[in-house]
């Protein structure tokens, strides 16, 4: 069964609140890393649901053009601290829901780039009608050969142990939401399903990767 908790920006708020304290270097995820070196080095990087920002600042000091958008206001601003630390200047960071305009705006800002969507433990952390809404404005707005990353915990990974506190979790399967790319007009290139891809601690999560192509 999915963890339903009606407030989630309360809780991300004091989660990354609290997480930002004491933490200054963070190695990015093993997802990021895998993303890095799939991609052209001129393409430009849209991390929704960026978080504490870990993915995007490695972005960021690999080359590539980031727009980091998460929102969570102590989030974003604990990446914006780091990134000036870092004197990144190829980073840009956007307050905001995927309901709204700012991603849609966003991208059409970057509409003379490659551009890849990456989004990790993003889509289980939405609703199914904030999802429709996410794919539906990648689907009108992305050009032609951009890309789609995401890593997301699939159905099987509900009922295994947890180390983050309860919260709101949507599990799905990756067969679902290959379909529902397809239907948005994205080709699938890349797709695999298992453990030991984002161990955290004794979280072993179920998770499902996946890059497509706008077509």
């Amino acid at each position: 069964m999915n963890e339903q908790f009606v407030d989630r920006k309360g809780y991300w708020a004091s989660f990354y609140s609290a997480e930002s304290r004491g933490r200054s270097l963070m190695p990015p995820s093993q997802f990021a890393a895998f993303v890095a070196q799939e991609l052209e080095p001129a393409s430009a990087i849209f991390d929704v649901g960026c978080g504490n920002g870990r993915d995007s600042l490695f972005f960021a000091e690999m080359g590539f053009k980031v727009v980091s958008l998460d929102g969570s206001k102590d989030a974003i601003r604990f990446v914006e601290e780091q990134a000036k630390e870092r004197d990144l200047e190829n980073i840009k960071f956007i307050v905001g829901d995927i309901k709204g305009p700012k991603l849609r705006e966003a991208i059409e800002q970057l509409a003379s780039k490659k551009v890849c969507i990456y989004a990790r433990f993003f889509l289980h952390a939405i609703s199914e009608k904030e999802q429709e809404i996410f794919l539906e404005t990648l689907s009108d707005n992305l050009r032609p050969g951009s890309l789609v990353a995401f890593e997301y915990r699939t159905v099987d990974d509900q009922f295994l142990q947890k180390e983050a506190p309860p919260h709101f979790r949507r599990y799905q399967s990756s067969e679902s939401l290959k379909a529902k790319l397809q239907d948005a007009g994205f080709e699938e290139i890349y797709a695999i399903e298992g453990q030991g891809f984002a161990k955290y601690k004794m979280d072993d999560a179920i998770v499902a990767r996946c890059i497509f192509e706008k077509v």
